[in-house]
Parts: structure tokens; sequence; C-alpha cells
């Protein structure tokens, strides 16, 4: 991996982690080296369930991090992340329905 695309996927980690979800999406998937870097898998997933409402996809790609490098507590931090994000939204939903 080249400093420029390390650099763009640490960046792209950082700004997750941050909640700015659109602007890490947007750098880890212009990325795409999720095989070099498992954190990277797994904020990309958070992001996607965020910003794409695509929380199988997210929850699937966590998952797969966890299972391959089950100490990285990164993936266990994204998973959680967005597994919030997605009861939050379903409990909206389910409000706003019965207004």
């Amino acid at each position: 991996m080249n400093i420029d695309l390390a650099e763009e996927v640490q960046e792209g980690i950082k700004e997750a982690k941050r909640g700015n979800t659109q602007l890490g999406l947007q750098l880890l998937q212009d990325s795409a080296c999720f095989n070099n870097v498992p954190e990277a898998k797994a904020w990309f997933g958070y992001c996607l369930a965020y910003e794409k409402k695509d929380f199988r996809t997210g929850i699937t790609l966590c998952r797969e991090v966890i299972q391959q490098h089950p100490g990285l507590a990164e993936s266990y931090l994204a998973l959680d992340g967005f597994t919030c994000t997605a009861e939050t939204a379903s409990r909206r939903s389910t409000f706003s329905n019965r207004a």
C-alpha cells in the first residue's frame, strides 16, 4: 500500500470514529484496501450502515473482521455503534407509524 493510500485509509477511519460518516465512507470506499487494514473494513461497514442504511452489509463486514481478527477491538466498537443506530432508526420508524 502506498503512503497516500495508507494516509487516506487512516483519515477515513479517523473521520468514521469522529462521527463524520459521510467523509469516512467516501475515503474508505475510494481506498478499497480492506484486506490490508481490517479496521478499515469494520469502519467502512459502520459508515455504510449509517449513511446508506445498509445494515445487513455493515454487520456482515464487521462480523467478517471479528471472525478473522477476534482481538481487534475496533471491530466491536464499529459493530456496536451502528447496531445502536439501527435500533434507534427502528424505534423512530415505529413511533412515526403510530402518530
